[in-house]
């Protein structure tokens, strides 16, 4: 049989999983290019006395099981650590309070809404169904199921603390799908959502790396030794010619592959495929990405309010200005004497502070922390920039992937992964590098 050959840009957990995964299904030779000096995208774990803190996702879900298979096959099993999911611990800062926002029929006691809005939600059963399928925002849904009250006085602060996006420039359907399916099945989300009490634990299993993510990344690399694992790699430009698929290297190399993974952020990918293709490369810039930025904080345990020693996000209530999105609280390590949390800055909602050096950003945020919670300052902190690490899904999203999907398949031997298909969490990067790969290894081997 004719040797064909893979080349995989991207050495982020997509990439990496793309490369595992195809390494299951044949013995094809692989390239795999990263642009950076270390593998792992944005999956980074940093360390202070021994105690592991993520610079972005500290948690993954077992959704499809994708990601669960793959630490099994690296030996990871035995060190997942189970936890409850941080968006199960809601909270809306006020001026003097903390108020949770659990969203279950308790959230009708909530001190966070008005009673025009509680009377608004006892009537969402009555609320006809909506005979759209998609393109409805999330601000629309929530409006129109659950009324503006409940949108303007919970909603809305959640969705721009957490996603870190307006309301109205997301897409329901991929990011309430339980509520759009609800209203699909039962025409109403008082039986999937309001009734449940909060009591019973439901939902994904989620899951951390006992000694950091960054296990998993370094435990996927040494799993394809057999590889071409190129690090300080970076691409030009990706074209389809006669005798295969050409990647332009930056030093002024190139290599050829019979198929290529793509396996990076949208507006990277069109800026590689800019000269191959005005088509695709425009259709994949039309997926948004955001700025972020994180800040990660160790601070003693002891001394800090009950309420911070727990885990969830926390958002600032309507009236409250803070220089960063949302603080997510990590809890306790192990040894119960350190609490890590984690601020977000959004390039929506804090762009005065992107210009700002990192001692600036740091400095604001922790004289917000410490005048909001009245406490001392962390042991430890860290700052990570990110420009393409969060993409957006908007109203339309749907259809633009639609579109995306259609162009790539006039394209044969041209694969793309990541966080801009379809999910942006780790597990949905897993999953989705799976199915890629899959997808690569059939077209080789039918070459």
């Amino acid at each position: 049989m004719t040797t064909r050959s893979l080349a995989i840009i991207g050495g982020g957990i997509s990439g990496l999983s793309a490369a595992f995964w195809f390494k299951q299904r044949t013995s094809f030779p692989v390239t795999l290019l990263e642009a950076g000096s270390r593998w792992g995208g944005v999956l980074h774990t940093r360390k202070w006395k021994n105690l592991p803190v993520e610079m972005s996702a500290d948690t993954f879900d077992a959704g499809g099981g994708a990601v669960l298979e793959l630490c099994e096959r690296l030996g990871l099993g035995s060190g997942l650590v189970p936890h409850e999911p941080f968006f199960s611990g809601l909270f809306l800062k006020g001026k003097n309070h903390m108020s949770p926002v659990p969203f279950s029929g308790s959230i009708l006691k909530s001190g966070a809404l008005s009673l025009r809005a509680k009377m608004r939600i006892l009537s969402e059963p009555f609320i006809p169904s909506s005979e759209k399928d998609s393109g409805e925002s999330l601000a629309g849904f929530i409006r129109r199921r659950l009324g503006a009250s409940f949108l303007r006085e919970i909603a809305g602060p959640v969705i721009r603390g957490v996603i870190m996006a307006e309301p109205e420039e997301l897409s329901a359907r991929y990011y309430l799908p339980q509520w759009v399916n609800a209203e699909k099945r039962f025409g109403s989300l008082a039986r999937e959502v309001f009734l449940k009490t909060g009591t019973k634990k439901e939902g994904k299993k989620v899951f951390s790396v006992r000694n950091g993510l960054e296990c998993l990344i370094e435990k996927t690399v040494e799993s394809l030794s057999a590889y071409h694992l190129c690090l300080d790699s970076s691409v030009s430009a990706v074209e389809k010619r006669k005798d295969g698929w050409r990647l332009t290297l930056k030093d002024g190399g190139s290599l050829m592959a019979d198929s290529v993974i793509l396996a990076m952020p949208a507006p990277e990918a069109a800026r590689l495929l800019a000269g191959y293709s005005g088509s695709l490369a425009r259709k994949l810039s039309q997926i948004r990405y955001d700025l972020v930025m994180t800040l990660a904080m160790i601070f003693p345990a002891q001394g800090l309010p009950e309420e911070l020693l727990g885990t969830g996000f926390v958002v600032p209530a309507p009236g409250s200005v803070w220089p960063f999105s949302s603080l997510k609280l990590i809890g306790k390590d192990e040894s119960g004497e350190w609490v890590r949390m984690k601020a977000f800055i959004s390039g929506v909602f804090q762009k005065e502070m992107f210009p700002k050096i990192d001692g600036d950003v740091t400095a604001a945020i922790l004289n917000t922390i410490k005048k909001e919670w009245r406490i001392p300052d962390p042991v430890w902190t860290s700052l990570e920039r990110y420009r393409e690490a969060i993409p957006q899904y908007a109203p339309d999203y749907p259809r633009k992937i639609g579109a995306l999907n259609d162009e790539v398949s006039r394209h044969p031997g041209l694969f793309l992964t990541g966080n801009g298909y379809g999910g942006f969490g780790i597990s949905e990067c897993v999953r989705s590098a799976f199915m890629t790969a899959r997808h690569a290894s059939e077209y080789l081997k039918h070459l």
